[in-house]
């Protein structure tokens, strides 16, 4: 016959709760282990996809290495800087803001020059966001950048964070009327 744990003063009781308790423990470490399992699968998966051939699935991927902060994504950054493609250069940019880099400011500062527009005004964002020490050296090139709303959110971008002023200089005296009113409306409300 069973013997009830309430009639034997509890010490049933503690045994049970014991090993409920032990067993509330395993179930929690083996838990814990299957959902790194399905984590580690998941960012392999993207790695796999950032490597492949399709340019939307490796555009995804790559910000999803970035978010899991996966080491293989700093080499994969630098690859899609580097690649011809415009979507690719985008999400790598994206990318290096996520991971917070320093180290990858002189692969981005290249692309300041690219032929792309909406390249060097995301390299500029990816900069600023970074803030390397030398940032200054970096934006320089912007300063004479063909396109005169480059040079007018460059201007407007260093007065707001009060950064490089002596790039602000070179703008406030620009060809553009509109790149040195936005230098010297920015001037004045700050």
């Amino acid at each position: 016959m069973t013997q009830d744990p309430l009639m034997s003063g509890g010490s049933g009781i503690e045994a049970i709760l014991q090993k409920l308790t032990s067993d509330q423990e395993l179930d929690a470490v083996i838990l814990r282990e299957k959902v790194d399992l399905l984590a580690r699968v998941a960012v392999d998966h993207l790695y796999e996809d950032a490597c492949g051939n399709v340019i939307s699935y490796k555009a995804s991927a790559i910000l999803g290495l970035a978010a899991h902060n996966d080491p293989r994504c700093r080499r994969l950054v630098i690859d899609y800087l580097n690649n011809y493609n415009l979507t690719l250069k985008r999400s790598a940019l994206l990318a290096a803001k996520v991971l917070n880099d320093k180290t990858l400011c002189p692969q981005i500062a290249k692309l300041l020059q690219d032929r792309s527009t909406v390249i060097r005004m995301q390299a500029m964002d990816c900069l600023l966001s970074l803030s390397p020490e030398n940032l200054d050296e970096y934006l320089k090139v912007l300063v004479c950048d063909h396109v005169w709303y480059v040079r007018e959110k460059l201007a407007r971008v260093l007065v707001q964070k009060g950064l490089c002023p002596d790039l602000m200089a070179s703008l406030e005296r620009d060809p553009k009327a509109a790149v040195r009113e936005a230098a010297h409306l920015e001037l004045i409300h700050s």
